[in-house]
């Protein structure tokens, strides 16, 4: 009885440059269910040859670099035969006993990898069109002839492979070859099972100009890191690219900005795609309910696909109609690009993490969502890409939309907000994958466009170099939830509301379970972003109202970074209306003003106090010959005096002598105190006077 040869097919494919050699991977899959291919013995099978056509000049010197024990463990594989009658031949032989080999149908199985010398480049293409399997059965035999593949791999040596060579990183030279990290001019290939698999970006983002997964690969970007391919990404197979997010709240989304494109270059029974994750992090709160306000970050998504929660899990849309909140319910709802909703957990008793994960439908163009909107009136749009977008790209060319835009943040319960030109906060700012945003008509509006071109990597802080003069205080204590507040100098503005330069203050979404904090314009408007101007030789003072949401401990802080963005003459104080005992709290010292609140107290407690010295001193104030305040590990003394500094001392709080030094002649000299953190004691002896102040300081 003759044994009956079953079809096959065969693929070669994973080609991989490392340095001067180029390697590729070779695959076969049975595709029918002859049950021949079920179950045999190795003594029935004779020896086996592989051919594939050659069609190139530049490949030479083939050897055998991989062979997959694991699948046929008692076959051997001869070392590759080069050009014979212009194909490339490789042989199995059979050592023989073993028991029966199981082929599951329609599996990719990796048998062998071949490695080859790189002579020459230019070539575009290698065919591989013939595969003779010589299975051997009683006295019998036969050989197939299979269906032709393109592998469309270009040979070049400017190509660069990741290899992970030596550990993880991107950023390592020695994970590529040929040796260097690939920057925007070079094509990259991603191979199947490297040394060692990326997950590290050590810089921000990597930049490459062509991007090429092969099949069975998969590149993985971790979460805050980013890639951008400004040419096309070509993908063979599988899952090649997974977008994965960091837990917890913060900005926790990869970032993947394909500008040229994605082609899929699956084989017949697989496609290649993309897995983007969106973590929702959900814990108790005093409101009984945790929220996120999130986006697709990709087409084609209905409600089912967010996972969410049985029985504790709500979602909603924000009407333009109404204006207001709607229960959406229906698992078939889709949920489109570009529009924002709202994903809610109550009852929740302890913090867990939900990973939510879609598939593919990249959006590659531009996007924009319609609606109805009056003057006043307000949508909640969703970043529809894989990567953050700008705000100050968006509204470029816009509508009658007002030039401010509202985040809500679960991890502080409280909306921050960006206005171009001003500044505030950067999530509302950069605003990530997956994250809805509000934004407000200032008369009739119907559309908001968003394009590729708006997409940025940048969630770098933006403080001091692009807004001078911006200082964000923020809140610590009572329950969970906190608040912040901008306040920023700046020419063309006015003490009252300015609807293109100031931000008006939202109220919570969890309303008095969150604690609140807001400045007051000079007509009166409630503001999370106030933009005033610095008039020369007077001091502006600007209510700052805060709303306790339990009896308990306070704090407020000044942002260091934000604080650098002020010349250091400028003087930045908190007046406390409740303590008139007190002196001004120098917002520089690091500390944090702490004070104690109850939910009877009204709100308009504090005023904030700038005053530039170099224009001299206002009515009222107490002029400090000799002034000293820290910054992170450093104490600054400014003496603006005809004193002489005869001698700084640096004390500990118990009282330890850590630094003396003694011939200061700087109007502003900077000390490093300690990379401890706690307040330490400065004494400026001078020939006039003896100056003392506790100081800050952190790391």
């Amino acid at each position: 009885m003759s044994y009956s040869q079953p079809t096959a097919s065969v693929t070669v494919e994973n080609p991989r440059i490392s340095g001067s050699n180029f390697l590729f991977d070779v695959y076969f899959m049975r595709t029918n269910n002859d049950p021949s291919w079920t179950s045999f013995g190795f003594t029935a099978l004779g020896n086996s040859s592989w051919f594939f056509n050659w069609n190139t000049t530049v490949l030479n010197t083939p050897t055998l670099a991989y062979v997959d024990t694991t699948l046929l463990p008692l076959l051997t594989y001869s070392n590759v035969i080069g050009n014979i009658g212009g194909q490339l031949a490789i042989t199995t032989t059979v050592l023989g006993g073993g028991s029966a080999f199981v082929v599951t149908q329609d599996v990719w199985y990796h048998a062998f990898t071949v490695q080859c010398n790189i002579t020459g480049a230019g070539q575009t293409s290698i065919s591989w069109d013939a595969l003779n399997t010589g299975l051997t059965a009683i006295n019998a035999s036969t050989s197939v002839t299979e269906t032709y593949f393109d592998s469309g791999n270009d040979i070049a040596t400017t190509h660069k492979c990741w290899t992970g060579a030596f550990n993880a990183d991107w950023d390592n030279i020695i994970n590529w070859s040929p040796n260097g990290v690939p920057t925007t001019t070079d094509d990259i290939i991603y191979p199947n099972n490297p040394t060692t698999e990326l997950s590290v970006f050590i810089s921000t983002y990597g930049s490459v100009q062509n991007l090429r997964v092969n099949h069975h690969a998969q590149l993985y970007i971790p979460g805050n890191k980013g890639l951008d391919v400004s040419g096309t990404t070509t993908l063979m197979g599988d899952t090649n690219i997974v977008l994965d997010c960091a837990t917890g709240n913060g900005t926790l989304s990869s970032s993947f900005m394909p500008h040229g494109g994605i082609t899929y270059n699956g084989f017949v029974l697989e496609n290649g795609h993309i897995e983007v994750h969106r973590n929702l992090y959900y814990t108790e709160t005093s409101a009984s309910y945790y929220m996120h306000q999130v986006a697709a970050p990709v087409g084609g998504v209905i409600l089912d696909d967010w996972d969410m929660i049985p029985d504790y899990s709500y979602a909603f849309e924000f009407s333009t109609i109404s204006q207001d909140w709607w229960n959406i319910y229906v698992p078939s709802r889709p949920t489109p690009s570009g529009y924002g909703f709202i994903i809610s957990v109550y009852d929740q008793t302890s913090a867990s993490t939900q990973d939510v994960v879609f598939y593919d439908n990249l959006e590659l163009g531009a996007v924009s969502p319609t609606f109805v909107l009056a003057n006043n009136e307000l949508a909640l749009l969703g970043n529809p890409y894989t990567a953050p977008v700008e705000w100050d790209l968006m509204i470029v060319g816009q509508t009658n939309i007002l030039n401010n835009v509202w985040v809500f943040d679960p991890s502080t319960g409280a909306y921050v907000s960006y206005v171009g030109g001003t500044g505030g906060n950067s999530s509302a700012r950069y605003i990530q994958p997956g994250q809805s945003f509000f934004i407000a008509a200032t008369g009739a509006a119907t559309q908001f466009d968003m394009d590729p071109a708006d997409r940025t990597h940048n969630i770098e802080d933006y403080l001091k170099d692009e807004f001078p003069n911006l200082l964000r205080v923020y809140t610590e204590g009572g329950n969970e939830t906190s608040d912040e507040i901008y306040v920023r100098f700046k020419e063309g503005v006015t003490a009252a509301y300015d609807v293109n330069h100031d931000g008006e203050y939202w109220p919570s979404a969890y309303g008095e379970f969150a604690t609140a904090m807001y400045t007051v314009s000079s007509d009166d408007v409630n503001l999370s972003i106030d933009a005033r101007p610095m008039i020369e030789g007077e001091q502006v003072s600007i209510p700052l109202h805060f709303k306790p949401t339990i009896e308990a401990e306070y704090k407020l802080h000044a942002d260091e970074e934000s604080l650098s963005s002020f010349a250091l003459g400028i003087e930045i104080l908190l007046e406390d209306t409740f303590h008139p005992e007190l002196d001004l709290f120098d917002m520089r010292s690091g500390s944090g003003y702490e004070f104690s609140a109850t939910l009877e107290d009204d709100y308009d407690r504090f005023i904030l106090h700038f005053y530039d010295e170099a224009f001299g001193i206002a009515d009222g104030r107490t002029y400090k010959p000799i002034k000293i305040y820290s910054n992170r590990t450093d104490a600054f003394i400014m003496n603006d005096s005809e004193q002489l500094i005869k001698e700084i001392l640096v004390y500990d709080i118990m009282g330890n002598l850590l630094l003396d030094k003694v011939g200061v002649y700087n109007d502003v000299t900077q000390l490093y105190v300690s990379d401890k953190t706690g307040y330490y004691v400065v004494k400026v002896i001078t020939d006039k006077a003896v100056y003392t102040e506790k100081v800050f300081i952190s790391k």
